[in-house]
């Protein structure tokens, strides 16, 4: 009863703040926001200019075999430089050109070197002008055996791409970019309920009233355990209103709301850290911020896929970030993500025995 009675309080106080309500609603309509924005589908066709002095179409028919590449072909130089510059409206964004010269086919099949211009936006990275390049000349050889009828026409065998690709490839994986911000979403939600958490921690701790409840028949940890019960719900219903706000995970429903469970319980945790340290809302916040940085950096992450650096796998927040994204994004089971739920326990009670100990500190040091 105790314990219920404090949860009422704090949920009141909490309504009463202006300010953490405005932020929660503010941060929860912004985010929905933005995520129906962002793309719902992922383009990773490229288009090509070409201008073949030739005429002939060899060349624009064997790039336009290339993998996600879109070929353009232009009656005159002018016209396709222009293009790339952005100096002439046309329906396509075109940001590489290729200019092969006459007698492109023939100098190949005789094993000379005629030279190839490429023109690039100055937005192209470095990356894909390298790759273009080594089109260019594969598409040279291609035209050749293509002539003499053979099969092998590069200089070099791959092996196939799965004996080269060392750990897990999500590069493949098609997945648009508003998906990949949803573990971003929930987890900035759950830390602003934290802050929300704390800065009543540090208010009451302040105002010294956690003594005065302490005073009646409360006991520290009724007041700890209502504290830690009231955040963490706080939290989750705010995750759950961002995951059924963005239709987020079509793949394992229940274990991702269990795994977002666990990173309330985590939020929670560090908000008795910075509560502790707090004396009202910008020391709150100041104190928080120390955690906010290091603790979204996973999420971040996550917006690139491919192999994540050692050192951000030790931060508390990883193992939710990843669980999240690869039970929803991936489709991962619950088996493949058992590692991340177990990581998330470990840092909860490491989290939450030191937010017990500083809080408890802090009361008795008054």
């Amino acid at each position: 009863m105790v314990i219920i009675s404090i949860i009422r309080k704090d949920l009141l106080e909490f309504v009463r703040d202006k300010t953490w309500v405005f932020l929660t609603i503010l941060s929860l309509a912004m985010f929905v926001t933005i995520y129906w924005l962002l793309p719902s589908t992922i383009d990773d066709s490229l288009n090509v200019g070409i201008y073949d002095k030739d005429v002939n179409g060899d060349i624009a028919k064997n790039l336009a075999e290339q993998e996600d590449i879109n070929v353009i072909e232009f009656d005159s130089l002018e016209e396709m430089k222009g293009v790339i510059k952005d100096d002439i409206d046309f329906d396509e964004d075109v940001d590489i050109g290729f200019v092969f010269p006459e007698g492109f086919v023939e100098d190949m099949a005789l094993e000379k070197e005629p030279t190839v211009q490429i023109y690039f936006h100055p937005s192209v990275s470095e990356e894909l002008r390298n790759a273009m390049s080594m089109i260019a000349k594969e598409l040279g050889s291609h035209i050749v055996a293509s002539i003499q009828g053979s099969e092998d026409f590069l200089p070099v065998e791959f092996p196939d791409e799965d004996s080269m690709v060392l750990g897990e490839d999500r590069l493949k994986e098609e997945i648009p970019p508003r998906d990949y911000m949803k573990p971003f979403f929930i987890f900035f939600i759950l830390m602003v309920e934290s802050m929300a958490l704390a800065s009543l921690i540090a208010i009451e701790v302040y105002k010294r009233t956690i003594n005065a409840i302490v005073v009646t028949s409360a006991k520290l940890t009724d007041v700890f355990l209502s504290k830690a019960i009231f955040g963490t719900l706080l939290a989750f219903v705010q995750a759950l209103i961002i995951i059924f706000a963005i239709a987020s995970f079509e793949h394992n429903l229940l274990p991702i709301v269990v795994m977002v469970f666990l990173g309330a319980t985590m939020v929670t945790g560090i908000a008795f850290i910075a509560g502790s340290a707090g004396k009202d809302f910008m020391g709150t916040l100041f104190y928080s911020v120390p955690f906010l940085i290091p603790l979204i950096i996973p999420s971040i992450a996550i917006l690139f896929p491919g192999t994540v650096a050692t050192w951000i796998k030790f931060l508390p927040s990883y193992g939710l970030i990843d669980g999240i994204t690869s039970l929803g994004i991936y489709g991962d089971t619950l088996a493949e993500t058992s590692g991340a739920f177990l990581m998330v326990i470990i840092w909860n009670i490491v989290i939450f025995s030191i937010g017990f100990f500083l809080f408890k500190w802090r009361i008795k040091n008054l």
